[in-house]
C-alpha cells in the first residue's frame, strides 16, 4: 500500500452535498427491536434526511433468537422427526415490522444455512450455518416461501422497492459441500459452490414476484471471486 494524497478548496461552493450513506448494516437481526435497537432506529429516523435502507443479517440462521455479539438468528426453518420442513416468520415478521415502522427498508441477506438443511449439521450450530444445503430444492423453497410471505404480509409494491442478496462474505465463509474441513476449500470450489447457492436462491425469490431485486454477492475483499460470479 502507498499514500494518496488528497487535496480539496473548502471555499468552493460545489453545492448541496450528495448524501450517499443512507445505508447501514449490523448482524444481530434480533438486535432489532431490542429498546436499544428502536432507540437507534429512532434517531436515524429523526435526522428527516429520508429513507434508511438496513442490512441485517442471521434472517434465516438458527440459534436461540437472541442478539449475541456478531450473530443473530430466527429458526425460521426446522424439519420435524420425518424430515418435513416447518417454518416460523415470526421473528423475521418482528425485525422488519420494526424496520418499516422507523422509515426503514430491509437490504435482506438470504442466509445463513439453517442447521436442520446443512450439509454438515453435525458439526454443531455454530459452524453448521456456512455449508450449502443438503437439497437445493429445499433451499429454493425456502426462498420461495420466504418471499411469498412478505408479498402476503407487506404487499407487493412495499417488497418491490427492497433489496435480496444471497449469503454474505461467501469468497470466505462459504464452504464446499464436500469438505467438512473448510480450509482445504479453493477459490474456485467456493464460486461454484456459491454460483449454484445464489441460483436457487434467486430462484425462489422470483418464482415468488419476477419484480423483486436480488443481487450479490457482497464479498470480503477477493474481486476475483466477484468477477468470476459477474461473468457467469
Amino acid at each position: 500500500m502507498r499514500p494518496v494524497p488528497i487535496s480539496f478548496d473548502a471555499r468552493n461552493e460545489a453545492g448541496p452535498l450528495d448524501r450517499i450513506w443512507h445505508c447501514i448494516g449490523y448482524c444481530e437481526i434480533n438486535w432489532t427491536y431490542t429498546p436499544i435497537g428502536r432507540q437507534v432506529l429512532r434517531a436515524i429516523q429523526e435526522l428527516g434526511d429520508g429513507t434508511y435502507w438496513i442490512r441485517v443479517m442471521g434472517t434465516f440462521s438458527s440459534g436461540n433468537q437472541r442478539s449475541l455479539p456478531g450473530w443473530g438468528s430466527t429458526n425460521c426453518y426446522t424439519e420435524d422427526a420425518d424430515g418435513r420442513a416447518r417454518y416460523d416468520w415470526s421473528i423475521t415478521d418482528r425485525a422488519y415490522d420494526t424496520l418499516l415502522e422507523h422509515n426503514c427498508k430491509p437490504m435482506v441477506v438470504l442466509g445463513f444455512m439453517p442447521h436442520d438443511l446443512s450439509t454438515h449439521p453435525e458439526v454443531g450450530l455454530l459452524d453448521s450455518w456456512r455449508y450449502p444445503p443438503k437439497n437445493y430444492r429445499c433451499w429454493q423453497d425456502l426462498n420461495f416461501r420466504f418471499a411469498e410471505h412478505l408479498l402476503e404480509r407487506y404487499g407487493k409494491e412495499e417488497v418491490r422497492t427492497w433489496f435480496f442478496g444471497s449469503w454474505n462474505e461467501p469468497d470466505q465463509r462459504l464452504a464446499f459441500r464436500c469438505n467438512p474441513d473448510a480450509t482445504r476449500d479453493t477459490p474456485q470450489q467456493r464460486l461454484e459452490e456459491y454460483l449454484k447457492l445464489f441460483d436457487h436462491a434467486a430462484g425462489g425469490i422470483r418464482a415468488a414476484d419476477d419484480r423483486l431485486r436480488v443481487g450479490g454477492p457482497e464479498c470480503d475483499g477477493n474481486l476475483e471471486f466477484l468477477e468470476g460470479f459477474l461473468e457467469q
